[in-house]
C-alpha cells in the first residue's frame, strides 16, 4: 500500500490525474 494513499484517493476521486501521478512518483510501491 501507498503511504499516502489517502493523498492519492483525494486526487483520483477529483480527477487530478496528473497530482495523482506525481503522488505516485514521491511514493513508488516498496
Amino acid at each position: 500500500m501507498y503511504e499516502c494513499n489517502l493523498e492519492l484517493w483525494d486526487a483520483v476521486k477529483n480527477k487530478n490525474i496528473e497530482s495523482a501521478f506525481e503522488i505516485l512518483k514521491k511514493n513508488p510501491a516498496s
